[in-house]
């Protein structure tokens, strides 16, 4: 039982930096695309999207996805 919790715990914090980092690595993004004036607003709308379209595929896909995609927007 106890070693379930503290699986579960585990889980949960593992969960919670990864977002973090998705989270952070969407604003570089963000900015990154805002700062380029000669962006156009398709791509932007585009990268806001990506939050809702990544989360629902899991932890472990969704630095893979971000990272992949990051190399076709540059």
């Amino acid at each position: 039982m106890c070693g379930k919790i503290l699986k579960n715990i585990l889980i949960y914090n593992l969960y919670k930096f990864f977002y973090k980092i998705n989270f952070l690595f969407l604003n570089f993004i963000i900015q990154k695309n805002f700062l380029n004036v000669s962006c156009n607003l398709k791509r932007i709308n585009y990268v806001f999207k990506l939050p809702v379209f990544v989360h629902n595929k899991g932890i472990n896909y969704n630095i893979i996805f971000y990272l992949k995609d990051y190399q076709n927007f540059i």
